[in-house]
């Protein structure tokens, strides 16, 4: 430091600096929680810059643009700029201008720079920010809070001038332990995106497309994330009312088939199927998933007197050394994730079966559309798989929408559902 001044006579260590992008909301919001957020907390001093002046309250204003050129170009911003309250910091030479006008300390700066950091770019500056940035750093904050930096969601629509040169010297501050952070809104040097892998927007560990079709093609155990209550493929509500209409319809068309009977839930998942079998008439109801989380959730909410859950693998022969014979099964969003259904259709225990896949014909299979899923299946394709695990089609069905009944089934049906009776 040379004989240089911080013009609001403190020493400030952390710093909030309010910018207008659209993530001065953050402080702002902050500003109006109950208690203050710890975002606008702790702070020894607020900044901010330009037009700020009369949107927040804060200890010292930059106006890097030229002062006197602002006030000839805007005499009523001009003249709010006069007659603050509060230290201004500009890039002009304040000819004329009130004492609480200070000129931005370039050379001191500058040979402060040389000194302590070595920059590789020269005076490589080109906007406000970056002024700022290297002037906490010149002064001896700590710690920045930048808010509103937003160039990326600049007002005009085209990232703003300066921004590289920005990026430059938040590494060189922090280089001098200068830590500048951003709310995880801001689109400030991409901050929300700290913490990815390589760019990708999601962790790549944590999405599950294909992962199951691999570890079934290489002989691997499941994996949990296809299995997990909130994979995003499993209907999850404590209420029949919270899930998804067309999975309602299909048990409700399967339950008005077997009231009286003994009926096995395949993939019976959080357990709201197995519910409305069981109080349509069902006598007994036994819901079987792979997950044990999904299982532990339709016991707390969708038992019944008359029902039972169990976890366990479906696709391993499960059923083959099984003597028990159940009336009737239900197989709802279960086939098409079975790398190889066949044993499952062999060895089930059950006379007849009600169940659904997704119409290739009309939802072509995807693993990055569908990514739990192994194949969709035409109605041919789905008639000679059947025909091969010893099953007869007794009646098509189909749905056109998640929001549809089922009726009969069309060309149009995203959704095939049968009811099929054991080959004699």
């Amino acid at each position: 430091m040379t004989d240089w001044k911080h013009p609001t006579g403190n020493s400030p260590k952390t710093v909030a600096l309010v910018c207008l992008g659209p993530s001065r909301n953050s402080y702002i919001g902050g500003c109006f929680e109950n208690d203050l957020s710890e975002a606008v907390c702790g702070v020894d001093e607020v900044w901010t810059l330009n037009r700020g002046v009369s949107v927040f309250r804060h200890d010292l204003l930059f106006v890097m643009d030229h002062i006197q050129g602002e006030a000839d170009k805007h005499p009523r911003y001009g003249a709010t700029l006069w007659k603050h309250n509060k230290p201004i910091i500009t890039s002009d030479d304040c000819a004329g201008w009130p004492n609480h006008v200070h000129k931005y300390p370039f050379r001191e700066i500058w040979n402060w720079t040389i000194g302590a950091l070595n920059p590789m770019h020269g005076d490589w500056y080109h906007n406000s920010v970056a002024y700022i940035l290297t002037y906490a750093g010149y002064i001896g904050v700590k710690e920045l809070r930048i808010f509103g930096a937003d160039y990326s969601m600049h007002s005009s629509g085209v990232v703003e001038d300066g921004h590289p040169n920005v990026a430059y010297w938040v590494g060189k501050m922090e280089a001098i332990g200068l830590r500048v952070f951003a709310p995880t809104e801001s689109s400030f040097l991409n901050i929300n995106q700290r913490g990815w892998i390589y760019g990708y927007r999601n962790d790549p560990r944590k999405i599950p497309a294909n992962r199951a079709r691999f570890r079934a093609m290489v002989g691997g155990e499941p994996d949990p994330d296809s299995t997990a209550l909130l994979s995003g493929e499993r209907q999850v509500s404590p209420e029949v009312a919270g899930i998804q209409a067309d999975h309602v319809y299909r048990y409700q068309w399967a339950a008005e088939k077997t009231k009286g009977e003994e009926v096995l839930d395949l993939a019976c998942g959080c357990g709201y199927g197995s519910a409305i079998l069981f109080d349509a008439g069902a006598t007994h109801v036994v819901g079987v998933d792979l997950s044990a989380e999904s299982i532990d959730y339709a016991t707390k909410n969708h038992a019944r007197d008359g029902t039972d859950f169990f976890a366990a693998d479906l696709e391993n022969g499960f059923f083959a050394a099984e003597g028990y014979e159940y009336d009737s099964a239900t197989a709802f969003e279960i086939i098409e994730h079975l790398a190889d259904p066949k044993p499952l259709l062999k060895t089930l225990p059950a006379r007849r079966l009600f169940a659904s896949v997704p119409n290739e014909d009309v939802i072509p299979y995807s693993p990055e559309t569908a990514p739990f899923h192994q194949r969709h299946y035409t109605k041919q394709q789905f008639e000679e798989l059947l025909q091969e695990t010893g099953w007869r089609v007794t009646r098509w069905c189909g749905q056109q929408s998640p929001q549809s009944k089922v009726t009969d089934l069309a060309m149009d049906s995203r959704t095939i559902i049968f009811e099929a009776v054991r080959e004699e």
